[in-house]
């Protein structure tokens, strides 16, 4: 970080570059920005980019025709055209990265495009400062300029590939430009945490129990749209058939003993004991199991609904003791909340009394199931990053629960 911020400092200087907005209309007077995006290009594996990326030919070809070169206006108005949107494509990947997290789903469409990005670099090229947004750009996230530090003194000795560090600068990049302008849920896979970050500030932190590796949680990016207050658990028909069916088929009070309920193919309840059991299998059952409201529902007593093709949410746990251990993997895929109420609250906004004013007694029996929309912004963000930055400055190399990354 420290040799690219000097390079800038100097090309600021040496460029003549001047205060932000100046005006410079002169026909190919837009000389100094270009030869100031040029050097940008050339300087771009400074700053984890790629020059090559850029198909600035044609800037080096005109920088090297003769000063009192004759070019038409109809010719220089395209060429200039071409070259600044060069430029919006250099300052779109130093602002969200060239590389995006691999995701399993994306429910936002264009999650990171900040808006005023382009009237940014229009500003600058006008003002002869791109060389300042270049900058301004390059040093706002802590991460990557810890991230780049470690790879400009990077050895073979490292924990890591300088690909690793790479492919992390980019990810950081594209994190960082997802909460500027929005709240952001952030469930770090590996750490078993999460996150929340109000303009890219964080204001809370807690431990989450995650996906067995063999039930792994799914990353995404999406909207929270509804908070539900003492939730029914709908059994997922995989769970209720390879690991609800045996312990129907040993306990024939276990619909009692767990608050269960049986749906038929209208969504109606009927008897257990009008279904038999044994007939059943993973290929053959077409029932609905639903465990009632309250404080033993395996859902706690609150959900978090966003959109997702995988039938996953952010829930409360009855079983709090598995907070406490190291590695938190233990649920079929959904994310189980440390402080469920103190997100449900926070998610809520001005509306939180609609939790403040519930009973939530432990010894409540079937408590009615209220659905509150969630009229927010906020998004939530569900990745498996393979290299960390704490608040330190300290990257972390994290280990790979689910064995996605290829060995080395």
């Amino acid at each position: 970080m420290k040799r690219a911020g000097a390079f800038l400092i100097t090309l600021l200087l040496s460029s003549g570059i001047h205060a932000f907005g100046q005006k410079n209309t002169s026909k190919l007077d837009q000389t100094a920005s270009i030869r100031t995006l040029d050097s940008l290009i050339h300087a771009a594996p400074s700053m984890a980019l790629r020059s090559s990326d850029y198909s600035h030919g044609c800037i080096d070809s005109l920088l090297a025709q003769p000063k009192n070169l004759a070019i038409p206006p109809a010719d220089s108005l395209q060429l200039i055209g071409k070259i600044k949107q060069i430029a919006l494509h250099f300052f779109e990947d130093l602002s969200y990265g060239n590389k995006a997290p691999s995701l399993d789903f994306i429910g936002v469409k264009n999650p990171v495009k900040d808006a005023k990005l382009e009237a940014q670099v229009e500003a600058a090229w006008a003002g002869n400062s791109l060389a300042s947004l270049a900058k301004l750009l390059y040093t706002r996230v802590p991460e990557v300029n810890s991230l780049i530090e470690a790879l400009a003194h990077w050895t073979e000795a490292e924990p890591w590939k300088k690909s690793d560090l790479l492919d992390a600068i980019q990810e950081y990049r594209w994190l960082y430009a997802l909460k500027k302008n929005q709240h952001v849920v952030l469930v770090n896979i590996p750490r078993a945490e999460l996150e929340v970050f109000q303009a890219t500030r964080p204001i809370m932190k807690m431990k989450v129990v995650l996906g067995k590796p063999e039930n792994q949680t799914r990353t995404l990016v999406s909207r929270f749209h509804t908070l539900i207050i003492n939730p029914f658990w709908y059994v997922p028909k995989r769970i209720a058939a390879k690991e609800l069916l045996p312990k129907i088929l040993k306990n024939k009070h276990y619909f009692e003993d767990n608050q269960f309920q049986v749906l038929n193919a209208r969504n109606e309840v009927i008897d257990p004991t009008s279904v038999n059991w044994k007939s059943l299998g993973p290929k053959n059952f077409p029932y609905t199991l639903r465990q009632s409201t309250g404080c033993d529902n395996s859902l706690g007593l609150i959900k978090l609904q966003f959109q997702s093709p995988f039938t996953i949410f952010l829930h409360d746990s009855p079983e709090k003791k598995l907070f406490q251990a190291s590695q938190r993997y233990f649920s079929h895929g959904c994310v189980r909340l440390e402080k469920p109420l103190e997100l449900g609250r926070w998610l809520l906004g001005k509306n939180k009394i609609a939790l403040d004013t519930v009973n939530f007694a432990t010894n409540r029996i079937n408590p009615k199931s209220v659905s509150v929309p969630l009229r927010g912004n906020t998004l939530l963000l569900i990745w498996y990053p393979k290299i960390d930055v704490n608040a330190s400055g300290e990257i972390i190399r994290n280990a790979d629960i689910y064995h996605k990354f290829p060995q080395e």
